[in-house]
């Protein structure tokens, strides 16, 4: 079913991701809606690609944002339903294909530990 999901309605359910995200993330980078790819498959035969749509939170400031990249996945996996992301081209993408409990996802936004806080 997810695979067969409609790119419009990813897009759209990312659009709506964006101002909840901005609240809890807006002192630390920038969020944008993206077109991205979900890849099929994985290990030795990742198999194809499907067109997908993200979001993109890229860390404020280039010094030190490998660093920040890594504090914010952190962030996000150490949320009670954990967000698994990718960083790619310099930003932390969550690829929305298979989000289904969005009310959920935003609930716990506010659970998000200080992605600026060192460890």
């Amino acid at each position: 079913r997810l695979l067969t999901r409609d790119v419009e309605d990813i897009d759209a359910q990312a659009r709506r991701l964006t101002a909840p995200l901005e609240k809890y993330l807006k002192a630390i980078g920038t969020v944008e809606v993206v077109a991205c790819h979900s890849q099929i498959g994985s290990g030795a035969q990742p198999g194809e690609l499907l067109a997908s749509a993200g979001i993109a939170i890229k860390p404020t400031g280039k010094r030190g944002s490998g660093k920040a990249l890594e504090r914010i996945a952190s962030a996000f996996r150490q949320l009670p339903m954990p967000v698994i992301g990718r960083i790619e081209g310099g930003v932390f993408l969550l690829d929305l294909r298979c989000l289904e409990d969005e009310p959920e996802f935003v609930a716990q936004l506010s659970r998000l530990e200080s992605p600026t806080t060192k460890r």
